[in-house]
């Protein structure tokens, strides 16, 4: 098989992507390609399809959330089932692990985000009152937001404990201007939102200061 080299235009600094291979069959192949290894594969467990997944780093776990509302827990390293832990009344839409905090978020199309603790309870229940479709922690000003059926929200940290010396959250939705509709991917890159919904668009926010207690610190920057 013969293959044929194609130079790309790129800036100096960035040499691994000075040449690219391209061969007859359109596949696109690199001087540096990365291998990976399938190393376990757990599938005979599960009795409703899988819609969320998250990591746990420090009891190296694997979360998944299900289309029928629980929660699975499994041992990163064998694929062991650990628990499986059931709340939401709606199929789970996204997991999210707070490192710094010790907390692990879900939430569901059934409008609730709910808290874990690290021994799989919940012990914080916030309705949304609208499905819930992504999470993302926004360290800087202590915000969780979210994608809802309403568009994009967040809930501040409340500064207060629960019983189990765990942060707790206020109860109380800020919405977040820049969609009008459902918001369904979310992502923080240092101090920018990025966030994309069915109302077609892709709103860039940045985090700014503002003297006003009840102000969300975002400010759109791209949409």
């Amino acid at each position: 098989m013969q293959h044929q080299a194609n130079q790309m235009t790129v800036h100096p600094k960035v040499k691994t992507l000075r040449r690219r291979v391209t061969t007859p069959d359109l596949r696109l192949c690199t001087p540096d390609r990365v291998k990976m290894e399938r190393r376990l594969r757990v599938g005979s467990t599960h009795t409703a399809a899988v819609s969320a997944l998250t990591y746990q780093p420090v009891r190296r776990e694997l979360i998944t959330g299900h289309e029928d509302g629980s929660l699975k827990f499994w041992e990163g390293d064998t694929g062991k089932h650990a628990e499986t832990v059931q709340h939401h009344k709606g199929w789970i839409s996204d997991l999210y692990y707070w490192h710094e905090g010790k907390i692990l978020f879900s939430c569901s199309v059934d409008g609730q985000v709910v808290l874990w603790s690290s021994s799989n309870q919940p012990y914080d229940i916030i309705q949304v009152g609208e499905p819930v479709f992504c999470l993302a922690w926004l360290s800087r000003k202590s915000l969780l937001l979210f994608g809802s059926g309403k568009g994009l929200g967040a809930l501040r940290k409340s500064g207060k404990l629960a019983a189990n010396g765990l942060s707790l959250l206020s109860h109380r939705v800020a919405w977040v201007p820049g969609h009008t509709g459902i918001v369904r991917c979310l992502n923080i890159a240092g101090n920018k939102i990025y966030s994309g919904g069915y109302d077609k668009k892709l709103v860039v926010q940045e985090v700014v200061s503002l003297s006003g207690d009840g102000e969300i610190p975002l400010k759109i920057v791209r949409e």
